[in-house]
C-alpha cells in the first residue's frame, strides 16, 4: 500500500468540497456533500455556493431554491448557527438534534416517540419538524 502525499491529500479535500475541477450539480447536492452551507450570512451562503454549483449560484437563484423549489431549508445545525440543508434531509438532520440535546439531558433514556404529526412525516427515530429549535 502506498502512503498518499500531502499534495494528494489536500487535492482530495479541495476536489470534496467541490472547490477543485469538479462542480455539483446543483445547491442541494452541495449542501449534502458538505453537510450544510453555513448561511450565518445569506451573501455567504450564496458565495459558498456561487463556488460550488456548476453554472454558478445568486441570490435570486438559491431564494428560488429555499422559498420557491423548497428543495433547500435553512435552520439551525451544526454547532448551533444557520446552514442550508437539503430539504429531503430535514428530518434526519431534526433527529440528530433531538437525540444530541435528549441524551445530554437524560443520559442513558431514550427519547419519546413524537404523537404530534402524522407518521409519514416522522423519521425512523420519531422526531418531527415540530422538535426543531427545542
Amino acid at each position: 500500500m502506498t502512503k498518499p502525499t500531502w499534495d494528494q491529500i489536500l487535492r482530495w479535500r479541495i476536489e470534496r468540497q467541490f472547490l477543485g475541477s469538479t462542480r455539483g450539480e446543483d445547491t442541494a447536492a452541495v449542501a449534502r456533500r458538505l453537510g450544510g452551507v453555513h448561511a450565518q450570512l445569506a451573501a455567504s451562503a450564496v458565495t459558498a455556493l456561487d463556488l460550488r454549483v456548476a453554472g454558478g449560484a445568486t441570490a435570486e437563484s438559491v431564494d428560488g431554491e429555499l422559498w420557491g423549489k423548497r428543495r433547500l431549508v435553512k435552520t439551525w445545525a451544526a454547532r448551533g448557527t444557520l446552514h442550508l440543508l437539503p430539504a429531503d434531509d430535514l428530518p434526519t438532520w431534526v433527529a440528530a438534534r433531538c437525540r444530541r440535546r435528549w441524551s445530554a439531558r437524560w443520559p442513558g433514556s431514550a427519547p419519546p416517540r413524537c404523537t404530534c404529526c402524522p407518521p409519514s412525516t416522522r423519521t425512523r427515530w420519531g422526531a418531527c419538524a415540530s422538535s426543531i429549535g427545542s
